[in-house]
């Protein structure tokens, strides 16, 4: 598939506006818009465009039309060369329409060229955005480069891949886990058990509960009965109520029918139709009046052309007139003029007299050729002239040169016979580097003293804070301590025997309050009646079996009187043996009638008593627990103790002395640090005392005492000594140079004095020479010799201008005098007699003349204008009247009129028939409401054959017989809830009920949470499947076209991708390093390069699908955001090769990004860049 055309007709702030991607096969289309220019809305209206626009709740795109006129216009081509043009609107299955916005298009034409896809599918494989692009390289970084997520992501275009599996994996053990106990289901287990248990603990059982039981279902099969009683008497009400609504509007129907009956043969007019043939009718009369007051218009022009006269003869020579017109200035320029040139030339003649008689010749013009002088010799001497000044200067300067020198020279010589030689610091130089090379070992010494110092006041300090111990820091040093696996042993050992006996004290507590909580009950129960128990019914029947045993032997004459004495003692009262018997049978009865009335409370205190037991002797066990580990932990102390022996401590609790260990660590520590900074102390004074050795032999004997002073004082002492020596040698130095260049510089003065007073003699030889030619002598200063060449120059210049002004003022009256001959040759072409009228008053008559014949043409030239677009207006409004009339006759053919006066009366009869059939149509419909599903007819029959009048009676019959039934209906209800109350009491106080409620609820969740955990196991088990599988027939292919792009877009940083293996041998794509062929992987990627690395396999991914199946284009959303410009450019490349096998549209708000494309893809002949800002306006059909 491929886009020609997104058109955004009505679509966020566009109106009317067009994209075209028609240039090239498929291409890289770049799409530049910047900021509010609308980028975001043309993106969304693409992806709108084919999968339909958002609805209202959702639209971004709604600002500056409504929703409801949103369109989004496109021309798709298939891969047969089939056009699809189509417009979208707002919403579901019609929403697509054809190019006329009218016609419903069908979507699957669409579908079939997206292969069916969703916009899903569509924005997440053929789109990218920023995001998408820095998610996907963020989540390769997170799944640490495994090859198969990064090939499946990236052909999926699933940018969080591996939150999708983390979200899966964490799912699944929220709901369950083999060993845990908080997940839904663990829990969930748990809890059935319980509730299972709870049920069965509160059931009962017993005839009673059957009895009920088989009364509750009686009193079900009788209030069933009634139910449905009441429901027959129900629908026989619903259905008689039902015609009794329904006959008023049959009623209605008959008339509206036979109405609209009499209407049949008129014809259903649209509604725009009355519309339609007003408007034509009107437009009809307009045109009309239009047409008359046209005809009149051109009439009247027509009759005033005849009143216009324009003279021809003047227009035919308007051009040659113009130019005399145009040249009347300059004719009278000329006549002023030539008065003006003459008065200038006597001006220049009398002028050049003058000067040859100043220059000493006679007042005649002839003889001023005695006095030119020629180009060569008047050079001559004005270059001598000048040269006179610097020749004299430079004597004089060389003179004055010498003398300078000559003083400097001798100066020079005195103060460097003053001096001493200096003497060598080259060897004290080299000392003081040597020593300057160690530092500053004064300030070192201090430090390292200093440093000692505080390590000893430390060591002092911790040694004092340090419990346990009063000895040395030496002694602490080799004192013999445990070992650290020892101690954690120890501390173990402790802690969880602690941790054991906090337990057992817990649970013995937990087991006497649940003690007390029992012999509370059991004296609740005793202070409220004394229930019987199961061993003092056994108890009384032992004792009536006994006394029925001593009956049957005193009857059968073998009893024993001690025995029975014995029995009849046991009862007060009592003599006789029978008598005894009768209440040891009686008192049994009462036992067992006590326990059967009162069952609950035996239960209760037989649970109670064997609670008790299991509770006396869990507490009992758990005393001895709590012994045990008290002597266990006994034990471990005096092993911890036995421990520290050695060292003569007595060692608190394990975490306290792992603390005094770090702190005596610390003072060993610190007391090997103190001897070392002791030796370096040592080092330095030592090397202190060689520096002074070396420097004092070097200082002079009035420096004073050396030793003890600090070695920077020496080292200043000496650095004085090499300055000050430094400074002779330096002056030395300088003046011996000087010296030098003062006798050179001499010599030069004294050839230069020479060569200046030669070149002078020279100079006034030729200076002689050349004012020879002016009649003067040598002795004629360069300014007199100037002043005169300038005078003769004067003379020659007014000679010249006399005979210019000359030629000036023939050629001025030659001009004038063809102008006069201009003007009489037009004026008799024109047949205009001008006599002895000036020239300039005849030319000016002339253009007044012509200007009054052109205003007559221009006017005849209006009107006939004028004719000829009223003749067009008319021509347009004759065809309006065809049109019109047309269309008339077109309306009178549609509603079967003979003649258009007839049209109203049709309108009319078609509104009342379109009413007619709306308000039939609504009691159709009420009618059919009713009817619930039966046949309009065969309801209406029924309807009326029903006796209307006997319609209210049945209904209040019928409603008279559910008020006499309802009363039964409650008893009944009320007789099963009292008989449910006493099933619910007899089952265990509703106890067993809530309880399996419960365990059904309990249930029900669990089935849910284990589908659900079914559902996340399977979908992860699927998704890791499919990764694999996408990973095994991808490899290749994709890896190898990957590897190439990633070396592109990454300039060659990397030279290539291949697959890996990490600890676990799972697969992992690793980068590879150009020189050293170094394997990087994905974690020592930069962020930048990690979206480099998506984008590549995004791309060999979308080239291998294409090599399969046809194209789709490939969107992409402004991705070079964070890219440098040369990296840009690569992804611009890489996108232009993609563009060979589909289109790719590219949107920026980036200028920069365009500008980049321009200037490297313009000779690729794939890239083609638009701006919405110039998107073409389309233009709607009419």
């Amino acid at each position: 598939m491929r886009i020609r055309r997104l058109d955004l007709l009505s679509f966020g702030p566009f109106s009317g506006q067009s994209l075209t991607f028609d240039d090239g096969d498929f291409g890289l289309h770049l799409v530049y818009g910047p900021n509010e220019a609308g980028k975001s809305s043309s993106l969304r209206a693409l992806q709108q465009l084919l999968f339909g626009i958002a609805p209202p709740t959702k639209c971004r795109d709604d600002f500056v039309h409504s929703h409801n006129d949103l369109r989004i216009g496109g021309l798709f081509e298939d891969r047969d060369g089939r056009m699809l043009e189509v417009i979208r609107r707002k919403g579901g299955q019609n929403s697509l329409r054809a190019a006329d916005d009218k016609t419903v298009a069908d979507p699957e034409q669409l579908n079939e060229m997206l292969h069916h896809m969703d916009a899903r599918r569509f924005r997440t494989q053929f789109g990218i955005d920023y995001q998408q692009l820095v998610a996907g390289g963020r989540d390769i970084a997170t799944g640490k480069g495994d090859l198969g997520a990064s090939l499946f992501a990236a052909g999926s275009g699933t940018a969080d891949l591996q939150k999708v599996l983390k979200t899966l994996e964490e799912d699944g053990e929220r709901l369950f886990k083999a060993t845990g106990r908080i997940p839904a289901i663990n829990k969930g287990l748990a809890d059935l058990r319980a509730a299972r248990k709870r049920v069965k603990e509160a059931q009962l059982a017993g005839s009673d509960w059957q009895r009920h039981d088989q009364e509750l279902k009686q009193f079900h099969e009788k209030k069933a009965v009634v139910d449905a009683d009441m429901a027959r008497l129900q629908a026989q009400l619903n259905r008689l109520q039902r015609f009794a609504d329904a006959l008023p509007v049959i009623a209605e129907l008959k008339p509206l029918r036979k109405k609209l009956q009499n209407l049949t043969t008129v014809p259903r007019l649209r509604r725009e139709f009355g519309d339609e043939r007003r408007e034509a009718a009107a437009d009809l009369r307009n045109a009309q009046s239009t047409q008359t007051r046209l005809q009149q218009e051109i009439q009247a022009l027509e009759q005033s052309l005849l009143e216009v006269n324009a003279p021809s003869t003047l227009l035919q020579h308007s051009s040659a007139i113009e130019e005399l017109y145009a040249e009347l200035g300059r004719y009278r320029g000329l006549q002023k003029e030539c008065p003006d040139l003459l008065i200038r030339r006597q001006q220049y003649e009398q002028q050049a007299l003058r000067r040859l008689q100043e220059l000493g010749k006679p007042a005649d013009l002839k003889c001023a050729e005695e006095l030119r002088i020629g180009p060569a010799e008047r050079q001559r001497i004005r270059e001598l002239g000048e040269q006179r000044s610097g020749i004299f200067q430079a004597v004089s300067e060389a003179t004055n040169l010498l003398a300078d020198r000559s003083q400097k020279l001798n100066d020079v010589t005195a103060e460097l016979a003053s001096l001493q030689e200096p003497k060598d610091v080259a060897p004290l130089q080299r000392a003081i580097q040597r020593i300057n090379r160690q530092g500053d070992l004064d300030q070192q010494l201090s430090d390292a003293q200093q440093l000692a110092d505080n390590t000893q006041s430390q060591i002092e300090r911790d040694l004092k804070k340090l419990p346990l111990w009063a000895g040395s820091p030496e002694q602490l040093e080799v004192l013999p301590l445990p070992s650290t696996e020892s101690i954690n042993r120890c501390e173990r050992q402790i802690e969880e025997l602690a941790d054991r006996e906090r337990d057992a004290q817990k649970e013995r507590r937990r087991l006497q309050r649940e003690l007390n909580r029992i012999t509370g009950k059991l004296e609740d129960i005793r202070l409220q009646q004394d229930v019987p128990t199961e061993a003092e019914l056994t108890e009384a029947r032992q004792l009536r079996d006994a006394g029925w045993k001593l009956l049957r032997q005193h009857l059968d004459g073998d009893g024993d009187d001690s025995a029975v004495s014995e029995f009849i003692a046991k009862f007060d009262g009592t003599a006789e043996l029978t008598t005894a018997f009768e209440k040891a049978a009686s008192q049994a009865d009462d036992i067992v009638d006590r326990l059967r009335r009162e069952a609950d409370l035996v239960a209760q205190k037989a649970q109670l008593l064997a609670d008790m037991h299991l509770t006396e002797r869990d507490l009992a066990a758990s005393g001895q627990d709590l012994d045990e580990l008290r002597k266990s932990h006994s034990d471990v102390a005096n092993s911890w103790t036995q421990l520290w022996q050695a060292s003569s401590i007595q060692p608190l609790p394990p975490p306290d002395m792992k603390a005094w260990l770090e702190q005596q660590a610390a003072l060993v520590e610190s007391l090997e640090d103190l001897r070392q900074q002791q030796a370096a102390v040592t080092a330095l004074n030592a090397e202190l005392e060689n520096c002074r050795s070396i420097l004092c032999p070097f200082l002079s004997p009035e420096a004073g005492v050396l030793s003890d002073k600090p070695l920077s004082n020496l080292i200043d002492l000496c650095q004085q000594q090499i300055d000050q020596h430094g400074k002779a040698a330096q002056q030395h130095t300088t003046l011996l140079q000087r010296l030098k260049t003062l006798e050179a510089e001499t010599a030069t003065a004294e050839r230069q004095l020479e060569t200046a007073k030669a070149e002078q003699q020279t100079w006034l030889t030729r200076w002689a020479d050349a004012v020879a030619v002016l009649g003067r002598e040598g002795d004629l200063t360069p300014a007199e010799a100037g002043a005169l060449l300038d005078a003769v120059d004067e003379l020659f210049d007014d000679i010249r201008n006399e005979r210019k002004i000359a030629e000036q003022a023939e050629a001025k009256q030659a001009e004038a005098a063809e102008y006069d001959q201009s003007v009489r040759h037009v004026t008799e072409l024109v047949a205009v007699e001008i006599g002895d009228m000036p020239i300039a008053q005849a030319v000016a008559d002339l253009n007044d003349r012509l200007t009054g014949a052109r205003t007559q043409q221009a006017t005849l030239t209006g009107r006939q204008e004028q004719i000829e677009n009223l003749t067009r207006q008319l021509t347009d409004v004759e065809q309006n009247i065809l049109n019109q009339s047309a269309l008339l006759d077109e309306l009178c053919r549609e509603a079967g009129a003979d003649k258009i006066e007839d049209l109203p009366i049709i309108e009319q009869q078609s509104d009342e028939r379109q009413r007619l059939e709306e308000l039939l149509a609504n009691r159709e419909s009420e009618v059919r409401r009713l009817a619930r599903g039966t046949d309009l007819e065969t309801f209406i029959a029924q309807a009326e054959a029903e006796d209307a009048d006997q319609l209210e009676p049945q209904i209040a019959q019928l409603n008279a017989q559910l008020r006499e039934l309802k009363p039964d209906g409650d008893r009944l209800s009320e007789s099963i809830g009292s008989l449910r109350r006493k099933l619910d009491e007899m089952d265990g106080s509703a106890a067993a009920s809530h309880a399996a409620d419960e365990a059904e609820s309990i249930l029900a969740k669990l089935r849910s949470d284990a589908e659900q955990f079914v559902r996340v196991k399977l979908g992860a088990g699927i998704l890791k499947r499919s990764i694999e599988r996408y990973r095994e027939r991808n490899q290749g292919p994709v890896l190898e076209r990957a590897s190439q792009l990633f070396a592109q877009l990454t300039l060659g940083a990397f030279d290539a991708l291949q697959a890996d293996y990490d600890d676990n041998h799972n697969p992992i794509l690793v980068g590879v390093r150009p020189e050293s062929r170094r394997l990087v992987p994905v974690e020592g990627m930069s962020e930048g390069t990690c979206d480099q690395l998506y984008l590549a396999l995004r791309i060999a991914s979308l080239e291998a699908h294409f090599a399969q199946s046809d194209p789709v284009p490939f969107i992409v959303d402004d991705i070079l955001i964070q890219f440098d410009d040369a990296r840009s450019v690569a992804a611009l490349e890489v996108l232009t090769e993609l563009s060979r096998q589909t289109q790719v549209i590219m949107f920026t708000h980036h200028r920069h990004i365009v500008d980049l494309a321009n200037t490297h893809l313009a000779e690729t002949g794939a890239l083609f860049t638009q701006s919405l800002a110039d998107a073409q306006v389309v233009k709607p059909e009419v």
